[in-house]
């Protein structure tokens, strides 16, 4: 499974930057897998120095087999604390 993460990055005050950054993950037939942080997993280590993202969009598509997968996004917002939970 590759998952790609397009995301707007505020580097400093007045600038900021596009970015497309992808990560493969193997996922066994009738495995879960979650992963906690998928920007820092997808971004790697330079993740810190991004910022906050913004606009963020993820990617994920079956790189090899027949497989399936349920891609699922739970956030929180900042300001609110509220908790989102988006599907595919």
């Amino acid at each position: 499974m590759r998952s790609a993460s397009h995301h707007t990055s505020a580097l400093k005050a007045l600038r900021s930057s596009q970015s497309v950054s992808k990560s493969e993950f193997n996922v066994a037939a009738g495995q879960t897998k979650v992963v906690a942080d998928l920007a820092a997993e997808v971004i790697g280590s330079a993740r810190a120095s991004y910022g906050d993202l913004r606009n963020m969009q993820v990617d994920v598509d079956i790189i090899s087999g027949d497989g399936k997968v349920l891609p699922f996004i739970e956030s929180v917002d900042n300001n609110t604390g509220d908790i989102r939970l988006r599907a595919e």
